[in-house]
C-alpha cells in the first residue's frame, strides 16, 4: 500500500504492534494505557459439562468441579455447603478413567453457589491436556462452544 508517497506494509506494522503487545509494551506509545496482555489469563481453564464433572473430595465432603486449571478449580456443592473463604483444603480431584490428582489450596471466593479454590499444589499441565483431549472426544459440541464463547 502507498501512503504519502511511501510504501507501507500494513502486515509488518500489525505484526510489530502484536509483538510489542505480547512483550507488555504500550502499543500506542502511551505508557498509562493498559495493555491487553496484562489482562490475559495465565492458565487455560477447562469447563466441564454437567454430566462429565470431576469430583473434588476433601475432608468427607464431595464437590463437583465446573472448571479446572493447573492452579485453580471452580466447585459447586450438591447441597449448597461450600467451604468458607480462607478455608485450607487438602483433597483429591477424581478425573475420568480413575485418575486421581492430589491437590491442596485455599478457598478464595464464593459467589452464587460456586467457590473458587486456588491451589498451592495443583494439576499438571499434561493432565490438563489429557482432560481437554478427552472432553473434545466425548463432548465436542460443549467444549468447542464454550471456548468459542469466551
Amino acid at each position: 500500500m502507498i501512503l504519502n508517497g511511501q510504501v507501507v506494509d500494513r502486515r509488518s506494522d500489525t505484526s510489530a504492534r502484536r509483538r510489542e503487545s505480547d512483550r507488555g509494551q504500550s502499543v500506542n506509545g502511551d505508557d498509562d494505557t493498559p495493555n491487553v496482555s496484562q489482562y490475559r489469563r495465565a492458565h487455560f481453564r477447562l469447563p466441564y459439562p454437567e454430566v462429565a464433572r470431576p469430583a473434588f473430595r476433601v475432608a468427607g465432603a464431595v464437590y463437583a468441579v465446573t472448571e479446572l486449571s493447573e492452579v485453580s478449580a471452580r466447585i459447586v456443592a450438591p447441597h449448597g455447603e461450600l467451604p468458607a473463604t480462607g478455608d485450607m483444603l487438602d483433597g483429591v480431584i477424581s478425573l475420568s478413567g480413575g485418575r486421581d490428582c492430589p491437590v491442596d489450596g485455599v478457598a478464595v471466593r464464593g459467589v452464587d453457589g460456586e467457590a473458587l479454590v486456588w491451589f498451592s499444589t495443583g494439576v499438571s499441565f499434561k493432565t490438563m491436556l489429557d482432560e481437554q483431549r478427552r472432553l473434545l472426544a466425548s463432548h465436542p459440541e460443549f467444549l468447542r462452544g464454550s471456548i468459542r464463547g469466551r
